[in-house]
């Protein structure tokens, strides 16, 4: 019986940590059509750039490429190897249990780095960059209690300006989903 629970348990767990990534990088790639400070972080990058973020023994996963405009690219849990995709950078944590910790915002992106808890595969200095994107849009899709929870510091912003940039994320996301719907 023990057994049968924390299988449901693991399965409940993983199952949202792919929910959580899915979340993340779409809603990534909708901030990144409207938004100057996404814009403008990922100026730095160049085209066709690819970042995976894993959660190891391959329970989770997400992959966003850079496009020539300048948005980003949702390409699922992974980069297509048979279509020669790898990623640049993968950020990847050890263990799900550490990235339950993490996405259910007990535990901030830069305390799992502190605390060892994540590899960075590929140019630390565009891991970092693509962190601070997801800070940025964690300030904007999560209630601010979470959020505050997540990120290191919480900007100082009116609740009006984030409601406002969190329906246009949702409205590009709900587009974006729609079959056939090109944004």
């Amino acid at each position: 019986m023990k057994e049968e629970s924390n299988n449901l348990k693991t399965k409940l767990r993983d199952g949202y940590l792919n929910a959580m990534l899915g979340v993340i990088a779409r809603s990534l790639c909708a901030m990144s059509k409207f938004d100057a400070t996404l814009q403008k972080e990922l100026e730095g990058i160049p085209d066709n750039f690819i970042l995976q973020m894993k959660v190891l023994p391959d329970v989770a996963g997400m992959a966003v490429q850079k496009n020539a405009k300048g948005q980003l690219d949702y390409l699922g849990k992974e980069p297509n190897a048979s279509e020669g995709q790898k990623a640049n950078v993968v950020i990847a944590i050890k263990h799900p249990e550490l990235a339950f910790l993490v996405f259910s915002f007990q535990e901030n992106n830069a305390q799992a780095f502190a605390r060892n808890r994540t590899i960075i595969e590929g140019d630390l200095s565009m891991a970092m960059r693509m962190i601070r994107c997801i800070s940025h849009l964690e300030v904007y899709i999560l209630p601010k209690a979470a959020a505050e929870k997540a990120l290191k510091r919480y900007p100082a912003i009116s609740l009006l300006e984030k409601t406002r940039t969190a329906a246009k994320i949702y409205g590009h996301l709900t587009l974006d989903l729609l079959p056939g719907k090109t944004t």
